[in-house]
């Protein structure tokens, strides 16, 4: 059920005056809410210029929040970022029916940066980590020997084109971090997450947007040290994840035997055995979301496994149980799923794109491939004028803003 609307200030408002105009034919205001959430996000966006009744409307949490989940919404789409020849990035949205591809206008800090990742899409926002220097990438959110910062974190809404600059921590600067970026449905609040790649206690910092601040975080498992494997990160139900593996006895780490989760609401860090993914040698993985539920894609070099883990677990208090949904044998004969890299799950289907030689057609066109889960099926398309370094997102188009809750600036 989706939450009430606001019923003091907005509705009062709005049917006061109502009342003062009587050439104004009524419509109650649970109609017109009702009308406005199946509307475009950029058509709600005009429409916030109507009045200030229905601007507040419009950017009232519950009313964004029954926009999310209206069944009339489009699906999800694909964004994609490219490095082009100059050091300069595209992002492009693309809904993989139609093959139709809509250009973002970048946010202030892209065109100008060396390098750049997107930590996250989560509900309309991107997070993405941008780096002002050259070669940054082996030392991200640190300070070069001049004392100027070689990264930042921007939130994003390609939809509105707003950005805003997130506020940096003071911390040891020769570690190392990864990020990861999701929404807490009880706090109502969007939050970034700094991991260590490598810890044994106080592993992170989580900035919650709605505050505007940076809060430490606890860590419940501290026999040994934790090493995270990969920069992807997985956003489900008020947690983000990471594929991780534990330092043994001979200092080795056994990779992608954990996975290390952090409760953005609680902001506790705790790690869970990963699914039965083979061998050390033949052993590759990539954490995903499939069907709202976390799931770890394990590759070998003729076969992919999909794992997913059950609804009804809560990994934060220790239980927990991984279910094969799916094993695919398929091998093409230049689209090995060894090869496969940047995945993503797009309406049950596996998006990727291959590695090496087989990233590009013969006209020099990034080529994309999807796999259905159904039916093994696998269908090939290409990208027009995108080249070198693609990313692949799920997206969805909203009006959620960059702004924290009281609303200051930076």
């Amino acid at each position: 059920m989706s939450p009430p609307l606001p019923t003091i200030g907005c509705e009062q408002s709005y049917a006061m005056k109502i009342r003062e105009d009587h050439n104004i034919r009524y419509i109650p205001y649970d109609i017109l809410a009702n009308i406005l959430r199946r509307l475009p996000v950029k058509s709600l966006i005009r429409f916030q210029c109507v009045s200030k009744d229905w601007e507040n409307l419009i950017k009232s949490p519950s009313f964004i929040r029954d926009c999310l989940h209206h069944t009339s919404r489009p699906t999800p789409l694909l964004l994609l970022s490219f490095r082009a020849l100059t050091p300069r990035y595209r992002f492009q949205l693309l809904d993989p029916r139609s093959k139709q591809v809509l250009e973002i206008q970048n946010p202030p800090l892209i065109d100008s940066c060396r390098d750049l990742d997107i930590v996250g899409s989560c509900n309309g926002l991107v997070c993405l980590q941008v780096f002002n220097e050259k070669y940054a990438l082996s030392l991200p959110c640190s300070s070069n020997n001049s004392g100027m910062s070689t990264s930042n974190l921007l939130l994003w809404n390609p939809t509105t084109r707003q950005f805003r600059k997130v506020p940096r921590t003071m911390e040891d600067l020769n570690a190392r971090h990864r990020f990861g970026f999701g929404f807490s449905p009880i706090d109502n609040d969007y939050k970034i997450v700094k991991l260590k790649c490598c810890f044994a206690f106080n592993p992170a910092q989580v900035y919650s947007l709605n505050s505007g601040s940076w809060e430490e975080v606890e860590f419940e498992n501290s026999d040994g040290k934790i090493w995270i494997s990969s920069c992807k990160n997985v956003a489900v139900n008020g947690s983000v994840y990471w594929l991780g593996g534990k330092q043994g006895e001979s200092d080795d780490y056994d990779f992608n035997s954990l996975v290390v989760s952090i409760d953005l609401t609680n902001l506790v860090c705790t790690s869970i055995p990963s699914p039965d993914l083979g061998s050390k040698r033949s052993r590759r993985a990539e954490i995903i979301l499939y069907e709202n539920k976390l799931a770890v894609l394990a590759i070998t070099k003729s076969r992919i496994h999909l794992w997913v883990m059950e609804e009804d677990t809560c990994a934060s208090r220790g239980r927990w149980t991984w279910t094969k949904k799916y094993t695919c044998s398929f091998c093409s004969e230049r689209l090995y799923p060894s090869l496969l890299n940047e995945v993503t799950i797009w309406k049950n289907k596996i998006v990727y794109r291959p590695n090496g030689v087989y990233n590009e057609d013969a006209e020099g066109r990034t080529r994309f491939c999807l796999l259905d889960l159904t039916t093994n099926e696998l269908k090939e398309f290409v990208i027009k004028n995108g080249r070198y370094d693609a990313s692949i997102y799920t997206y969805v188009e909203s009006h959620v803003s960059v702004a924290h809750i009281n609303h200051r600036e930076l």
